[in-house]
């Protein structure tokens, strides 16, 4: 059995609006993925609010990309195409594949707002924002082929396409 080739990563630093959210933002956007379109839950990769930091946004992500490479290799594997597994990122490029990214929540000109990492002495301890670069050198790197629509729910969303 092929496993569908969509993929879905969903960030929501949004609990400003949480009677919005589960019907009309990221975490009714998750729902309707897994529960209208059946996205499998190994394709659907979701962080939010306290886990939504930048380095926690980063590692989920690329953790995503990187099991679609893995299970690319496999569907050539199964089909018969000569496949090198330690071509890793460079190996997977596979055009029916499709990747959503959804961010939603605050948001500047060049990067997305994080969620604070930790308090200490009283003092609010941030990660820094996590660059629009960060997200699509990330992309780039890992998604090679396909199609990425990105949808940015955020104040300076056009940021995102001029990075």
């Amino acid at each position: 059995k092929r496993t569908m080739p969509y993929y879905a990563f969903i960030v929501g630093v949004n609990q400003d609006w949480p009677e919005q959210r589960c019907t009309h933002g990221d975490i009714g956007l998750a729902r309707c993925l897994s529960r209208n379109c059946h996205l499998p839950k190994e394709n659907l990769a979701e962080v939010y609010d306290e886990r939504a930091t930048r380095s926690n946004i980063l590692r989920v992500l690329e953790r995503l990309l990187d099991r679609r490479n893995e299970t690319l290799a496999t569907r050539r594997s199964n089909d018969g195409d000569t496949v090198d597994p330690t071509a890793g990122e460079n190996n997977a490029c596979e055009e029916t594949d499709t990747l959503l990214f959804y961010y939603g929540g605050h948001g500047k000109r060049t990067a997305f707002c994080t969620q604070q990492q930790s308090i200490t002495n009283g003092k609010i301890k941030r990660e820094p924002w996590i660059k629009h670069s960060d997200i699509i050198d990330l992309l780039e790197r890992k998604f090679k082929g396909g199609t990425a629509v990105c949808i940015i729910d955020c104040c300076h969303s056009g940021g995102f396409g001029e990075a």
